[in-house]
Parts: C-alpha cells; structure tokens; sequence
C-alpha cells in the first residue's frame, strides 16, 4: 500500500478572478542520499523479486535480497540475504524509494543504514505548506555485532515550511514486534535548510525500554512532480546496559 498525504502540499496554479496566480518553484533533478557507512543505489533488479545495493560505490560488487515476504511491514517489501535484512518501498509513481538495509556483516564489511532517493525531477515550491502522513519503518541492530534484533513501525505526520526550507514532524504509534509501546519521536530541523530538496535535523525521544539515552538525526527529502511525496531516514543511537542498539528508520509518504 501506498502512503497518502494528508493535504495536496502544493498548487501550482490558483484560480484567481478572470486569470491565475503562479506559485513560484525551482526545479531540482534527481538525488540520493545514504546514512551507511558505505553504500548507494538500491533499486529492483531485472530479476522479479530482488533488489540490488552497492555496498561500496568503489568497487563493481553489489549484493542482491531476494523477497522475504516475512519480512513485510507497514506497505515496505521485506528482502534478505543469507546474512542480511532490508525493507524496501517505491512509490506507485517511481518518483521517489527509500530502502533500510542490516547485516551481521556489519562490522568487516561496513555497511548498514537507510538510503532514500529522488528519482526524477521535482518542482520545490518557494512559499506555502504542506502537511504529509504516512508510516514508518525501522530495523534495529546490535552495534557491536549487527545483527537484526527487532523492527519499529509507527505513524509519521510531517510539517514542510517550503519558505523556511524546512520539514518538521513526529513519528507516534511506535511499537516493537512484540508489541509494546515505544515513546514519540519528535524530527527538528536544524542546520542551513533544504540542500537539494533534503531538510535534515536531530530527533527527540523515541527511548527503548531501559535506554540510558537516545540521540538521533534524521534526513527528509522532498520527491514527486509538484512535491507530493516525502522520503526519510531516521537513525538513533540507544544505549542500554546489555549493549548499545542502532536504529535504522525510513519513512515514505505518496499518493
């Protein structure tokens, strides 16, 4: 299932008494941005059922997740390797994807974290709002070993102040697979504003069961035509006394 915004963020063209008045807009092409340690470009392959992921843009080798259907959750595709996990969502248009990928391999090979891309041109508006909502996604690794050790969903409900260059929000409804209950997290843009269409921002809240602290940043990147869609990554650091778990969060909002 898609994810639909609560409000159309934008209209590029107001009807006004016997003409129209234009909303002003710079267009920016297409972009990926990655917060793993290595890592780019993740896209389905020619192959049904696989995505590819370039853990090291250096080199020619790629690794390809085959459909894990378990892995299913919040309208995001689940995918695995033998030693790897990842969700994976492309809206219904193309225009925008957003994939989280973990490894026990983490520590030798060097990658785990969420790649979200822009993958065709988008009008960004230059004044006015918009309110977006949608669901989020989350896998949680062991720092030190990588291994996958839970998964967060929860809902997303996102400000973006197109003026101010900014997107702001809160992720609620967060819960473990077990089901418990997981404080809100609140986005707050910081920093210069929009880069390529990308605002970014630390995060608030959010503590796991027994965490001693969270601290967190977060990445949201404007997508779709007329800026109708919002890919993010979220990832936050939870330190308990067992050991210290990485959260690697992606949200999507479209049509």
């Amino acid at each position: 299932m898609l994810l639909r915004p609560a409000i159309l963020p934008i209209l590029l063209s107001l009807a006004a008494c016997g003409g129209s008045t234009s909303v002003p807009f710079e267009t920016i092409s297409e972009s990926t941005v990655s917060n793993a340690t290595l890592g780019s470009e993740v896209d389905r392959t020619s192959a049904p059922g696989q995505i590819s992921f370039d853990p090291n843009p250096a080199t020619e080798t790629s690794l390809t997740f085959v459909r894990d259907v378990r892995r299913d959750s919040e309208g995001f595709e689940g995918y695995a390797t033998e030693d790897a996990s990842s969700v994976y969502l492309r809206s219904g248009s193309g225009n925008s994807s957003v994939a989280v990928i973990v490894s026990d391999q983490t520590v030798a090979e060097g990658y785990a974290g969420t790649i979200i891309a822009r993958n065709a041109p988008t009008d960004l508006p230059l004044s006015g709002t918009a309110r977006y909502t949608g669901d989020y996604v989350a896998l949680v690794t062991n720092e030190a070993t990588g291994d996958h050790v839970t998964t967060i969903t929860g809902d997303v409900a996102l400000n973006a102040e197109f003026e101010n260059l900014s997107v702001s929000g809160t992720i609620r409804g967060r819960q473990l697979e077990s089901g418990e209950t997981l404080a809100d997290l609140t986005l707050t843009p910081d920093g210069p504003p929009f880069v390529d269409g990308v605002s970014t921002g630390f995060t608030s809240g959010g503590n796991l069961a027994g965490t001693e602290a969270v601290s967190g940043f977060f990445s949201a990147m404007i997508a779709g035509p007329t800026a109708d869609e919002v890919v993010g990554s979220v990832k936050l650091n939870h330190e308990t006394t067992d050991a210290d778990l990485i959260e690697y969060g992606a949200f999507a909002v479209g049509h």
